[in-house]
């Protein structure tokens, strides 16, 4: 229905996994009988459900229908299949593993881990260094010289810790988890080629993941 994808009444969420009355949805790996030795961890995570500014609004700006994608969508059948993508899929085959890993609970004050799914790299890979001028992060209004050249800094390390400061401003003020250990048992993924170089000293106390180390 013109793209978007609706829960049942009284679901909610990215994956319409939550319920109002606190019900379970059942997990894939369940329904195909998968074996996950991850269940029997006794390891809990939870992952944070951020606002489309963070995650899937960012994937409209990709200049081709399977760039940076782990799993994509065929124009001609409208059928979803695997991509290999590159290094930057890891965002969304990561978030989407998480929802349905065994290791997920509903309930965050039973959580160990806290994940917080910010599709950093797909800002990067075109509005940024290619075509678009949004989404932009900065001052609300954006400036340019009379050459017609911005008149502040768009590089996207210094759009990328703008970004990742506006997504901790988010779950400070939604949630209470990060205040109470510091950030220290919240979980972030950096892919760029940077990596967490340019993570705003704010985040610093959490776990970053990396493909660099």
């Amino acid at each position: 229905d013109a793209g978007f994808c609706w829960c049942d009444a009284g679901w909610f969420g990215i994956d319409c996994s939550e319920h109002a009355a606190g019900r379970e949805a059942p997990r894939l790996q369940q329904q195909q009988r998968l074996p996950s030795p991850a269940a029997r961890s006794q390891l809990r995570l939870y992952v944070y459900d951020m606002p489309s500014e963070f995650t899937t609004r960012n994937l409209q700006w990709r200049g081709a229908h399977a760039a940076g994608l782990s799993r994509a969508i065929d124009p001609a059948s409208n059928q979803s299949y695997h991509n290999a993508g590159s290094l930057y899929a890891m965002e969304l085959a990561l978030h989407e593993w998480l929802l349905d890993s065994p290791l997920r609970t509903a309930d965050p004050a039973q959580a160990h881990l806290y994940y917080v799914p910010v599709y950093l790299s797909s800002l990067f890979m075109y509005p940024i260094v290619k075509y678009a001028d949004a989404p932009y992060y900065g001052r609300s209004a954006r400036t340019f010289d009379e050459g017609g050249d911005a008149s502040e800094p768009t590089q996207r390390s210094q759009q990328g810790t703008l970004l990742l400061l506006r997504a901790l401003r988010y779950i400070q003020g939604a949630y209470p988890f990060w205040n109470a250990s510091g950030g220290a048992d919240h979980v972030w993924l950096m892919l760029h080629d940077e990596g967490p170089c340019f993570a705003p000293r704010a985040i610093r106390p959490s776990i970053l993941l990396t493909h660099y180390g």
